[in-house]
């Protein structure tokens, strides 16, 4: 069993081997595809939607393993308030209601969490 997930685990081991199987999955390709018709700045799908996805391959699961919500996070320093999240979160729940939308503004999460300003995602 543990042979088989360092097997496994090995087939996932860069970001374009990542992508591949993302790309593979319909179901979350058409999530990408929604979020990005929101044109937001900056953005990503992430979290357990991504990590989920390695999850079910390594452990050979048939089913999904269901998601508690799909994060997008997209970067908009010129726009804290949070209400302003709510306009592309509504949008997404209109496409698809059977997801568990939940859209952040990373640019404003440092007054929820008492950490320093991100200047990006990435930072």
């Amino acid at each position: 069993m543990e042979r088989e997930l360092r097997l496994k685990l090995q087939l996932l081991r860069t970001e374009n081997d990542i992508i591949a199987l993302i790309e593979q999955d319909e179901w979350m390709m058409e999530i990408i595809r929604q979020a990005k018709s929101l044109e937001l700045p900056d953005w990503w799908v992430c979290a357990g939607f991504v990590r989920n996805k390695i999850w079910d391959t390594v452990h050979g699961y048939r089913e999904r393993t269901p998601l508690s919500d799909v994060d997008v996070v997209y970067y908009d320093a010129s726009q804290l308030d949070e209400s302003i999240e709510k306009v592309p979160e509504d949008r997404l729940k209109q496409l698809d209601p059977t997801i568990p939308w939940s859209v952040k503004n990373q640019a404003r999460m440092h007054l929820i969490n008492d950490f320093p300003p991100y200047t990006s995602l990435i930072n």
